[in-house]
Formats: C-alpha cells, sequence, structure tokens
C-alpha cells in the first residue's frame, strides 16, 4: 500500500476512534448528538462543494488563459 493508502487508513481509523470517544463521553441526548454531528457534516459537504466550485473555476481559466496564448502551453 503507498503512501497515501497508509494516510487515508490512518485518518479513517483515528476518526472512528474520535467518533467513538465522542459518542461516549458527550454530555448531550443522543438526539442533541446526532443533530449536531448531522450539522457537522452537512457544512463538511457544503465546504467540499464550494471549494471544488472554486477549483474548478481556477482549472478552466487556466485553461482558457493556455488555450488563447500565442505561444501554446508552457513545457514543465
Amino acid at each position: 500500500m503507498g503512501s497515501f493508502g497508509s494516510f487515508l487508513g490512518g485518518l479513517l481509523v483515528g476518526a472512528g476512534a474520535g467518533a467513538v470517544i465522542i459518542f461516549f463521553t458527550a454530555p448531550k441526548t443522543g438526539d442533541e448528538t446526532r443533530s449536531s454531528l448531522t450539522a457537522i457534516w452537512n457544512n463538511a459537504i457544503d465546504t467540499g462543494k464550494r471549494v471544488a466550485k472554486e477549483r474548478e473555476s481556477e482549472l478552466w481559466t487556466e485553461f482558457n488563459v493556455r488555450v488563447n496564448s500565442d505561444t501554446g502551453p508552457s513545457a514543465v
């Protein structure tokens, strides 16, 4: 497994452990905890969508600049 796979595995294990700890130590009721976690999840999803749209816009801008430039694409 590559280094990214190891990182992703560690991230998932850490997230799972954190969720279990939060679940057993939360001073809230189950409904309050679920509601809070749902809000956090929805916020993360919304942030991801927003960032993806911003990056897509940046990439399209870069693409259009390169396509419309007289010199053509630069060698990397």
